[in-house]
């Protein structure tokens, strides 16, 4: 006989919009590079763009970690930028997150690189359209008790019908999706559901807590 699945709601959504916080510290950095980013199109907000620099041969001569942990970027004004170092499949392709953009005008950002610190950079990774899957695999399996965490930008409010808008998903288990207009719905399958409603879009900790009672 199956035990019921409650959801117990520990901390499902902590909001962290407002006021930047300056957590990198660039103060061991050995280089710097100014990163531009112009807009010849209309004003634009919640975007990401990319440019190129050879992550490889940065790595060979001893210039950053292959961590990448050793790095951070933070506008002109000193605020930390969210930014995706390069992939394994492309050694060179780095992604930088644009809160906004004014039309036909540019950004500066500089990213610091080097030395042996932790600089505290808000490294982030930046899915594309199809998200990131992984093989089922038995390490993964979800037991009675579990708590799964995202931290990261979160969209919840989108001009389509809320359609496959998953943040996790486990299929005949668990999912966590935008359910609606800001709200964030997590749903046991064939089981409890918890929704949080008006969640602003924005730098998000999402928290799940499954326990059997």
């Amino acid at each position: 006989m199956k035990r019921p699945l409650f959801l117990i709601l520990t901390a499902l959504l902590i909001i962290g919009i407002g006021i930047p916080v300056f957590a990198s510290d660039t103060s061991t950095a050995t280089h710097r590079a100014t990163i531009t980013i112009s807009n010849a199109a209309t004003a634009a907000t919640n975007v990401a763009t990319v440019f190129h620099a050879n992550a490889t041969a940065m790595i060979a001569n001893g210039h950053i970690l292959d961590t990448f942990l050793n790095t951070a970027m933070v506008t002109s004004a000193g605020a930390d930028v969210a930014y995706m170092p390069p992939q394994p499949s492309d050694n060179e392709t780095w992604c930088v997150w644009v809160p906004s953009i004014a039309a036909d005008t540019y950004t500066t950002d500089v990213l610091y690189m080097g030395g042996a610190a932790d600089m505290g950079g808000d490294i982030n990774y930046f899915p594309a359209a199809g998200g990131m899957t992984v093989a089922d695999n038995a390490t993964i399996e979800l037991s009675d008790n579990f708590t799964i965490e995202q931290k990261g930008w979160v969209q919840t409010t989108f001009s389509d019908n809320y359609t496959d808008r998953n943040l996790v998903y486990k299929e005949g288990a668990f999912i966590l999706y935008i359910s609606d207009a800001t709200d964030i719905t997590a749903e046991i399958d064939g089981g409890a559901t918890v929704t949080a409603e008006n969640v602003t879009s924005g730098d998000q900790t999402v928290k799940v807590t499954v326990e059997v009672r």
